[in-house]
């Protein structure tokens, strides 16, 4: 069974998503392609609500294996399969 907790009206956590090993392959994937500080774009500038590094992953194949794996804890609306 899988444990899905609410933290908001939008945001759930999945335990144990990914495994020991992908976690470890996600970090050492950020690591090798870098982080760069994560923009946000405000009125005037603010930066008040972000702060943080991010990698941004441009991998179609990635994001299909992941969508497949997570849509069917989706709401029905963000089912497209």
């Amino acid at each position: 069974m899988t444990e899905m907790t609410w933290r908001a009206d939008n945001i759930e956590t999945i335990a144990n998503f990914f495994s020991t090993a992908e976690c470890e392959g996600y970090i050492r994937l950020g690591e090798l392609m870098g982080f760069e500080e994560a923009t946000l774009f405000a009125p005037r500038g603010v930066k008040d609500h972000r702060n943080n590094d991010r990698v941004i992953i441009d991998d179609a194949g990635r994001a299909r294996d992941l969508y497949e794996r997570l849509a069917g804890h989706l709401a029905p609306s963000f089912q497209h399969r």
